[in-house]
């Protein structure tokens, strides 16, 4: 990312913080940076699309602070009470943004930032399995989902009382303290007979790694495009729809149509219905 996007980005921060989101005009961001509102529109399209480039660029910035806190410890339980740490720290020092966000539910619903929520879920699990795994290796393998849920519910509900509260905490000790009780958990899981409740198979099915609506769409395109009995109408059809619906915003009268070629024949039943609750169609 550019360093005057970088500068712009930091800027919106300060404004949505203090202001709100639809409070503040690119005009007022524009001189925070001390640029033109036109030199704003060569980097952003628009305050939403700031808005998105602001997450992508904190989660990018976590990554990558989380990755080096890992490589410089020998130790993955010291790593790990640092990374912790570390992002009680950052949701502390931007709650009034975040409390903003949450209560103006200025939260845009275009796929881009529902693709940007699933890779920063993807990211979240991976982190917590990987973190997990290095501290307690095969000893947690049968139950290694359910651990990552009970790990970040820890957290996340720590992270919640940062946001909503003027409690404060030794975030350190904080880290440790939930990394003791993540050690009593496992030593109780692996002296017990009970079966794990989250296996292998949730993963698949999208529960840890959940896909877009549009990405389940795009899957059983694929896969009825894929039938050796399709007839020639019906995979321009499927091609039509495809292409559409790599689009941020797909065009309704675009799938309605495309829907009508393939409406009323039961192998396409599931791909009609699944777009029509999607899109709301009739």
């Amino acid at each position: 990312m550019k360093e005057k996007e970088i500068i712009i980005i930091e800027a919106g921060i300060k404004l949505f913080a203090k202001k709100g989101f639809s409070s503040t005009t690119i005009q007022e961001i524009a001189e925070e940076c001390g640029i033109s509102k036109g030199s704003f529109y060569l980097h952003f399209k628009s305050k939403e699309a700031l808005l998105l480039s602001t997450f992508e660029y904190y989660l990018n910035f976590s990554m990558e602070n989380l990755n080096k806190i890992r490589l410089k410890h020998d130790d993955p339980r010291e790593a790990f009470i640092e990374q912790t740490a570390y992002q009680f720290k950052e949701i502390f020092d931007h709650r009034d943004f975040i409390v903003m966000m949450i209560r103006e539910h200025t939260i845009p619903t275009r796929r881009s930032m529902s693709d940007f929520f699933q890779r920063a879920t993807k990211f979240s699990n991976e982190f917590y399995l990987n973190a997990l795994s290095d501290i307690y290796r095969s000893k947690i393998d049968v139950f290694k989902y359910d651990l990552n849920m009970i790990v970040q519910g820890m957290i996340t509900s720590y992270k919640n009382l940062f946001l909503f509260s003027n409690i404060t905490l030794d975030f350190t000790k904080l880290a440790e303290f939930i990394l003791e009780r993540m050690d009593d958990i496992v030593e109780g899981l692996t002296r017990s007979n009970k079966a794990p409740v989250l296996t292998e198979q949730a993963v698949f099915d999208g529960l840890f790694f959940p896909a877009s609506s549009q990405d389940h769409i795009l899957k059983e395109i694929k896969r009825l495009s894929s039938a050796e009995n399709i007839i020639e109408d019906h995979l321009i059809t499927l091609q039509v729809l495809e292409e559409e619906m790599k689009k941020d915003e797909p065009r309704k009268p675009v799938l309605q149509g495309m829907l009508a070629n393939i409406q009323g024949d039961e192998e396409f039943d599931s791909l009609v219905q699944l777009i029509k609750d999607v899109y709301k169609l009739e």
